[in-house]
């Protein structure tokens, strides 16, 4: 076990070297090393059994992918590495066929190499084409100069049965590697672009200061909410909170110390709204607040006891420690007005708040 697990170490040892494709030159090191380890057994099967004239060929095939095994820990070019596997198996798939016999299936091998070469990103689909032509070729000239079902294999012996086999083991265990290699690679691209595309809709969503809802994804989610709105029984409120004077903290203080108070209101509105809607920030020093399941007096509680919890908050800011007050305006949903109506609506109230001496709830 422990012989197995350090070759598995050894095939999966990484190249240093920026760009590289180690999983590419790793997936090389595997099938060379099964095939040269599978073409020796099978070279000492010929020198054992009366077929020793046929050992040289299939040595000759051991020691080649035996040279990529050793060629993939000297170079990071998997092409390269790919294309020299490639003609190996071209080779030797011509000769010992053609010497052995069609139906020990050591032909079967051209098809590993077509898979790898087929899903290559970096080879273009002309060359693709052109190399499917050319297996396609090499493969009917291979059964012109082989008979068809003649081996020099007894096909009623229990060698022939065993190499056959065998032999067939081996090329659907490369084909495994191969598919199970792409198809690893395809879900971690999957998987990757759908973090990529959450990290964008993240972006597009979230106002990178506050980490609250932006505008627009707050618009979408009310939207939402109206059309459910329609069809319930839920009352449903929003409100516009302003943050009184906030132009003097930043005038007195510095914008360091602004984005300081955005961001601590911000995580205690959060606080305050889990449970009961959301909050976004809705503009500058402006936030905007959703109460999925309020009618207007439930949120002017609400609403209220934030603005409490505001006034009563000690800011401190470097060595400066002050207070703030907030002003609100709420005003409830209804099935005869708009949201842009509605919103409206509670951008008046606030504003008659603030004209009316600032830190209350105007509903």
């Amino acid at each position: 076990m422990k012989a197995f697990q350090n070759i598995k170490a050894l095939l999966n040892k990484d190249l240093s070297g920026e760009g590289v494709n180690n999983s590419r030159i790793i997936l090389i090191r595997y099938i060379s090393a099964i095939l040269a380890v599978w073409y020796a057994i099978v070279g000492i099967f010929c020198l054992i059994m009366p077929f020793g004239g046929y050992a040289i060929e299939f040595f000759a095939t051991a020691v080649g992918f035996g040279g990529v095994l050793y060629g993939s820990y000297r170079t990071d070019n998997n092409k390269q590495l790919l294309g020299v596997m490639s003609m190996i198996i071209v080779v030797s798939s011509f000769v010992i066929t053609s010497a052995f016999g069609w139906r020990i299936s050591f032909q079967n091998y051209l098809y590993v190499t077509l898979v790898l070469l087929w899903y290559d990103a970096e080879i273009t689909n002309r060359i693709k084409a052109f190399l499917s032509l050319l297996t396609s070729a090499i493969v009917c000239v291979i059964s012109l100069t082989t008979r068809f079902g003649i081996t020099v294999l007894d096909p009623s012996s229990l060698e022939y049965h065993i190499i056959t086999f065998i032999n067939i083991a081996v090329f659907c265990y490369c084909l495994s590697l191969v598919a199970y290699f792409f198809c690893t690679q395809y879900i971690a691209s999957e998987q990757k672009l759908m973090m990529y595309n959450q990290k964008l809709k993240h972006i597009a969503d979230i106002d990178p200061l506050t980490q609250l809802m932006n505008r627009r994804s707050a618009m979408e989610e009310i939207h939402n909410i109206s059309e459910k709105f329609a069809t319930s029984n839920n009352s449903v409120s929003i409100a516009i909170g302003d943050i009184d004077f906030f132009k003097k903290v930043n005038d007195t203080y510095g914008h360091d110390c602004g984005d300081y108070v955005l961001q601590t209101v911000a995580g205690l509105f959060s606080s305050k709204m889990e449970g009961k809607g959301f909050v976004c920030r809705w503009g500058g020093e402006e936030f905007l607040f959703v109460f999925s399941s309020m009618n207007g007096d439930e949120a002017f509680v609400e609403l209220n006891d934030l603005r409490e919890d505001i006034e009563k908050f000690h800011f401190m800011f470097k060595s400066n420690e002050f207070r703030l007050t907030m002003t609100f305006g709420v005003d409830e949903f209804s099935n005869n007005v708009s949201v842009d109506e509605i919103i409206k609506a509670a951008d008046e109230k606030l504003y008659m708040g603030k004209e009316n001496g600032r830190n209350q709830v105007v509903f």
